[in-house]
């Protein structure tokens, strides 16, 4: 069937809404920004392999078709991609970050940081600006939970929590276009690929639990423990990683220090055990899905059944609400969905990747 004028996808939406497919060519598509219902810049990570990625631009075109044509090449693993203050597009690869004015005539990358961790179990980047323009920015764990090569014993503490430059954390950055001063902001986030401001002006972000937790402990389940969070995040806390999981429980490699967790922050709402949460927006109060208007939405990317879909979230109490897009597990007529990030244009037309499959989808209302 036809969706707002695309193709549909055979899944199950809110009510009053439908998904349709804007492309389907994509090469392992991450970040999405539209700059308009016309205009779509997509971030594509290519591979794990460095410089394999790429910046797309998805134009509509006068038959109500969207055609890609490339912005930048030979892209390191680039995932974030979101509009500053200054109108400019910043893109964060897994070592730097660039900038783009979208209105030039000539599209060209301004290198604007360098020197960022890009290694370990989790390099790709979150970014977000606050009203000031600071630029706060995910630097993911480069192991699972703080384990040694060959899953040797841990350490304590965990080495790459401490210091001016920990991962597993979140860094703010002041001045970004003029000698950028870099602090750790919070600690203890041991993927936090989901970053958006409340109502109020709190910094949300989603976090990605550890795994292999029946490994240390066989009577822990793996497939229930640990949950994955969504966190309000507070400058200079810690939350938790590697030392605790879910409502600070000692992780099984930290018992024997028993106050591990004493001071660490708690999530403010468990999701789904390993259903990845990567993506999380904001939707406008004035956006045209009424339906979702002021509840958070995140995308459950997920490697388990507790992913591919995309969930509400209040904003206010920080309680699950509904599933927005369910039912997308693979069926003899589809693949599986994995959805990776979401942004609504400015009319509320929400676009939402799928990285699995190549493909950047479109919910939109049906009476369009």
């Amino acid at each position: 069937g036809v969706c707002d004028g695309l193709s549909k996808v055979n899944v199950k939406t809110i009510s009053g809404t439908c998904m349709g497919v804007v492309a389907s060519d994509l090469n392992v598509p991450r970040g999405v920004l539209p700059l308009s219902d016309t205009e779509v810049w997509v971030t594509e990570m290519g591979s794990c392999e460095k410089h394999r990625g790429r910046l797309s631009r998805l134009s509509l075109q006068a038959n109500g078709r969207f055609v890609r044509s490339t912005l930048l090449d030979g892209l390191d693993r680039p995932h974030a991609i979101v509009l500053g203050r200054d109108g400019w597009v910043y893109v964060a690869e897994a070592g730097r970050i660039v900038r783009l004015n979208p209105k030039a005539s000539t599209v060209a990358a301004e290198t604007v940081l360098t020197g960022l961790p890009d290694d370990g179990h989790h390099p790709l980047k979150q970014m977000l600006f606050d009203a000031n323009g600071d630029l706060y920015l995910s630097m993911g764990a480069k192991t699972d939970h703080c384990e040694g090569k060959g899953n040797a014993a841990v350490g304590f503490p965990c080495q790459e929590t401490l210091g001016e430059r920990a991962t597993a954390s979140i860094w703010k950055i002041t001045s970004l276009l003029n000698r950028p001063r870099i602090t750790v902001y919070a600690r203890g986030l041991r993927n936090a690929m989901g970053m958006v401001w409340s109502p109020t002006g709190a910094l949300i972000v989603t976090d990605n639990g550890r795994d292999s937790i029946s490994q240390a402990d066989k009577k822990l389940s793996d497939a229930k423990l640990p949950h994955d969070e969504l966190n309000v995040v507070k400058q200079g806390r810690d939350y938790g990683w590697p030392y605790c999981y879910d409502n600070n429980r000692l992780n099984p490699e930290y018992r024997m220090r028993s106050k591990a967790c004493a001071g660490k922050v708690k999530p403010a709402q468990f999701l789904p055990a390993h259903s990845a949460p990567l993506g999380i927006m904001l939707y406008p109060n004035d956006g045209e899905i009424k339906a979702l208007r002021g509840q958070f939405l995140i995308a459950l990317h997920g490697y388990r059944d507790t992913g591919h879909r995309v969930i509400g979230v209040n904003a206010e109490k920080m309680s699950l609400s509904r599933e927005v897009v369910g039912g997308w597990a693979a069926t003899d007529d589809q693949p599986m969905g994995a959805p990776v990030e979401l942004h609504a244009s400015p009319s509320g037309k929400l676009y939402i990747t799928d990285d699995r499959n190549g493909a950047l989808l479109r919910l939109s209302n049906t009476a369009h």
